[in-house]
């Protein structure tokens, strides 16, 4: 990925645009909440920086596997794409706070050769990652009441993810 032209940013822009269509073509109610969201994550693409990185996409502790006390594996690679690796870290995150401070993983992520990242870029993906969650919950409620998919279940959960999560968003953008 390092080897091309592009930034992380026009990436990271080009993810967002496609998500943002897609969930315009595929919703079934308005959102200001969304569509505030999305502008954000336009206007401030800047808070992240140009350099590339392979973004596992699921970086959690329950795609690691570890042999004693350290990291044998990362498993589920299929959401992987180029970016910045601040979304991993961001995504991460939650789970690494349960067991450790944060300042000691970053601090241990950048001496084992980790590409720095700003806060901002944390606080930006976490956007992000709230953003295409909502966004994906509102499709896979879609999916079902347009027949692309026939299960109560899956359509029922999107329902109630994406009004469930819309709150949460909105909080967080009200405190960028």
């Amino acid at each position: 990925y390092r080897g091309r032209d592009d930034s992380a940013q026009a990436h990271v822009l080009r993810r967002i645009d496609d998500f943002c269509e897609r969930w315009m073509q595929n919703r079934t109610d308005p959102s200001v909440t969304m569509e505030a969201a999305f502008s954000w994550l336009r206007e401030n693409i800047g808070c992240i920086g140009p350099e590339l990185s392979l973004v596992h996409g699921d970086c959690n502790f329950r795609n690691i596997l570890l042999d004693g006390d350290r990291v044998s594996a990362i498993l589920d690679w299929e959401l992987a794409h180029p970016g910045c690796a601040a979304e991993d870290l961001s995504y991460i995150k939650t789970d690494v706070e349960k067991v450790m401070s944060w300042q000691e993983f970053f601090a241990a992520y950048l001496s084992h050769g980790g590409i720095p990242v700003r806060d901002a870029a944390i606080r930006y993906f976490e956007v992000w990652a709230d953003v295409w969650r909502t966004a994906l919950a509102a499709m896979c409620h879609a999916g079902y009441l347009n027949g692309e998919h026939h299960s109560y279940l899956y359509g029922s959960i999107g329902h109630n993810e994406f009004y469930n999560s819309l709150d949460p968003l909105c909080a967080n953008l009200a405190a960028l």
